[in-house]
């Protein structure tokens, strides 16, 4: 979970994505980590302009906690295609 934070912080959102499949993997169904690989994944999409596939991730990251400011806020700029 840890290393999937710090690699999010750079922006290295392939990388988190591994390292938050591999914290799943270890502890299946948490909450957090299935929060952050949805972020992850929404955010990866994002960065290469796939605004359809990221509106999906903020979703599914909103179904998990849901009202997240921060989920809420990237979901806005997906919708928007910013």
């Amino acid at each position: 979970m840890q290393l999937g934070a710090s690699l999010d912080k750079q922006k290295k959102y392939d990388e988190s994505v591994k390292a938050y499949n591999a914290a799943l993997a270890q502890i299946p169904k948490d909450t957090k980590a299935t929060y952050s690989l949805h972020m992850a994944e929404g955010n990866r999409h994002m960065t290469a302009k796939r605004f359809p596939d990221a509106v999906i991730q903020f979703e599914a990251a909103l179904r998990v906690i849901p009202n997240d400011p921060e989920a809420t806020a990237a979901l806005k700029k997906a919708k928007a295609g910013k």
